[in-house]
């Protein structure tokens, strides 16, 4: 993707977008270039694992959790604060530190709310995670990522996603018609 013009700015913009939020549970994003004709991010390294590794190897109880969706809700607040959604939101991309200390990642996605752009639109997003609005290519919004999240949340009590269906078709169905 780094020789489409389109792609890279994209790339650069995003970048500079998550660059620019500074709080304690969003992994920093130092630097964003090119070298020898590659795009790279230069970010913080977390040590620890990931949320899904972690519901994958039932190392969750319900207080852990909850200590470590805090801090995952509290990164989408300051993004939410300075008109950001992620648009991505899902196990993969909590990194939780040896300290339980948890780090909201992989803005890859990350679109200003004003944004003409952050509609549903196509291959975007985790199946899994996706909000109604989003499968229906509605506008979306702050509530886009609290839905992602709270079926963050799910999945990490019940150890499965809500809608886990057997097709693709089955699972975007169930995220908008299924209580």
């Amino acid at each position: 993707h780094a020789a489409d013009p389109a792609f890279r700015e994209r790339f650069r913009r995003e970048a500079m977008l998550q660059a620019a939020l500074e709080h304690p549970n969003v992994v920093t994003v130092y630097e964003a270039g090119e070298s020898e004709g590659s795009l790279y991010l230069a970010m913080r390294l977390v040590r620890g694992t990931d949320l899904k590794r972690m519901i994958l190897e039932d190392r969750l109880h319900p207080s852990r959790v909850l200590t470590i969706l805090e801090q995952g809700a509290s990164a989408l607040d300051a993004a939410h604060e300075a008109g950001l959604i992620h648009r991505d939101v899902k196990p993969q991309n909590v990194l939780v530190a040896e300290d339980d200390h948890a780090y909201l990642g992989d803005f890859g996605l990350i679109k200003h709310h004003e944004d003409p752009a952050a509609t549903g639109g196509r291959g975007v997003g985790t199946l899994d995670y996706l909000p109604p609005e989003q499968i229906r290519g509605e506008q979306l919004g702050p509530q886009s990522d609290v839905y992602a999240l709270a079926a963050v949340l799910y999945e990490c009590l019940a150890g499965q996603v809500p809608f886990p269906g057997e097709t693709e078709a089955a699972t975007l169905y169930a995220h908008v018609s299924a209580p």
